[in-house]
């Protein structure tokens, strides 16, 4: 906007995407707010035409596609990195592109850490881009986005105590 009011609440929003891509481990430009995780994953969820993810994921991401697998959970609430593999490598070649696995990293009922270093290694071997739905991770673990192997990783402020309604997408260039 051209005028004060506009210029000034443009600044305010810029300094708060330095401030992210700088707490989080990216680039400014790879923050795109949202008005939350649901909207953060949805974003994401309708670029791709296949879905990898697991029954323990958030509403948002598994009801989200129509095109979706899920991977087994071991009986102590990780990720079967086996089954995640078998599940990949039955993308065909051609189609890998166009899919997209999506784990939460930190499980919002259990607490429970998924192995995203040993699912970002399989996703990046097969070509297939991962997100992280990292609502529950964000400001409770330390990450650097840019080296996590991550193409997206969903976030909200209402987890760390900032408002309800603000969310964000950090989309790998």
């Amino acid at each position: 906007s051209v005028h004060g009011f506009g210029r000034r609440a443009r600044l305010l929003v810029e300094n708060a995407r330095q401030s992210l891509g700088l707490l989080i481990g990216c680039r400014a430009e790879d923050v795109v707010f949202t008005s939350g995780g649901t909207e953060a994953n949805n974003l994401v969820l309708s670029q791709y035409q296949r879905i990898i993810t697991t029954q323990i994921e958030h509403d948002s991401v598994r009801a989200a596609h129509s095109n979706i697998s899920f991977v087994k959970v071991l009986p102590d609430g990780r990720v079967d990195c086996d089954d995640l593999c078998h599940h990949v490598m039955a993308v065909p070649k051609t189609e890998r592109a166009t899919s997209l696995i999506s784990i939460m990293a930190a499980n919002n009922e259990t607490g429970v850490l998924q192995p995203m270093d040993d699912i970002a290694q399989i996703a990046a071997e097969a070509s297939i881009t991962l997100h992280s739905d990292m609502v529950q991770f964000f400001g409770k673990h330390s990450m650097n986005f840019s080296d996590s192997g991550m193409g997206y990783a969903s976030l909200s402020a209402h987890k760390i105590g900032g408002p309800a309604g603000i969310g964000a997408l950090l989309v790998r260039p």
